[in-house]
């Protein structure tokens, strides 16, 4: 692949922070590495950085220069020269952390140097440099920096952090792609998850509510049915009364057509019998006691009339003793004439 050189136009820009884009992803000429660049601990040269200063190190941290010493990941602070520049700095409990973009083809051979390391297990290891207005040195020789600005960072084979300090990461820009979209396919499913588990435990909120109303759905539809079984029974008995009564209506009306007449007081002793009976038995039962009722009227008849005619004997004699009807003493009278006895 051929290269070339143009002449560009630049403008100082008073706000840069205005026209500030993200990096990652637009050059394919670029390695990005992950660092650590501090922690809030003293290093090996008794110098701490409190994390009082970490906002000043993220603050002035960023563009400055990442160095190598003769393409050496393992060289020193001394004669490197930069590899790459600090594009981002954060920080993350006690640390802070970086991100750098080293120049595949400014510096092609260091570059390749340092993912060699990388690759191979061997990670390289950083060095910062700061500038600092102020220090204090406590009880124990611990020197704290404050006033911090940064310089650089240095990879270097004998860090006064001793491994504290590492890179953590190395990838191209189309590994910094994947990864981005890795960690945004990431993201994406985990906003699907708890998308799904909002709509679950609505789902299950909904679902409990249903089986609450069910169930008192069904209390309701047993009371229902049990009032209905009332209702029910009481029409049946209702009809069943009616019944029976007009029943007892026409039976009793048959029994007076055919002559039978009852008191109220002797209808009610023979009301459920007569009520009991089928057509069959009540027409033989009319029968019956329409011939008792005709043999007992002649009977009452016969009884009538005799009692009338005992009440046309004529009256005996005061203190008589004669019991003869008046037609017996006539009788006797007209056969004495005849001279019968």
């Amino acid at each position: 692949m051929e290269s070339t050189i143009f002449d560009i136009n630049y403008t100082l820009l008073d706000n840069p922070d205005d026209y500030a884009e993200a990096a990652v992803g637009r050059n394919n000429y670029i390695k990005w590495v992950k660092f650590d660049f501090t922690d809030d601990q003293p290093n090996g040269n008794k110098m701490k950085v409190p994390q009082t200063e970490f906002a000043n190190i993220i603050r002035t941290g960023v563009h400055m220069p990442i160095k190598m010493q003769d393409n050496d990941p393992n060289g020193d602070h001394e004669g490197s020269t930069p590899v790459g520049v600090i594009t981002n700095l954060a920080q993350k409990g006690n640390k802070v952390i970086g991100l750098g973009a080293l120049w595949k083809e400014e510096r092609k051979e260091a570059v390749e140097a340092l993912a060699e390391n990388f690759n191979s297990g061997n990670p390289p290891k950083l060095s910062w440099e700061v500038f600092y207005s102020e220090s204090e040195v406590d009880e124990e020789g611990i020197e704290s920096l404050t006033g911090v600005t940064v310089r650089a960072t240095t990879f270097v084979g004998d860090p006064a952090y001793k491994g504290r300090t590492n890179v953590v990461a190395m990838a191209s820009n189309e590994d910094a792609k994947k990864e981005q979209s890795s960690e945004n396919n990431k993201e994406a499913k985990l906003d699907e998850l708890k998308a799904l588990q909002e709509q679950f435990d609505s789902l299950k909120s909904e679902k409990e509510l249903l089986e609450t109303r069910a169930s008192e759905l069904n209390t309701e539809i047993e009371t229902l049915k049990s009032r209905n079984e009332e209702l029910t029974t009481w029409k049946s008995q209702r009809e069943e009364g009616d019944a029976k009564a007009q029943l007892l209506t026409t039976r009793r009306e048959s029994l007076l057509k055919a002559g039978v007449t009852l008191t109220d007081e002797e209808w009610a002793t023979k009301a459920e019998s007569v009520a009991a009976m089928d057509e069959t038995t009540f027409d033989f039962y009319t029968q019956e006691v329409a011939v008792f009722a005709s043999k007992k009227a002649s009977e009452e008849a016969a009884a009538s009339k005799k009692e009338e005619a005992d009440n046309t004997k004529i009256p005996a004699g005061i203190g008589s003793t004669e019991t003869r009807t008046p037609y017996e003493i006539l009788r006797e009278a007209l056969n004495e004439n005849r001279g019968e006895a």
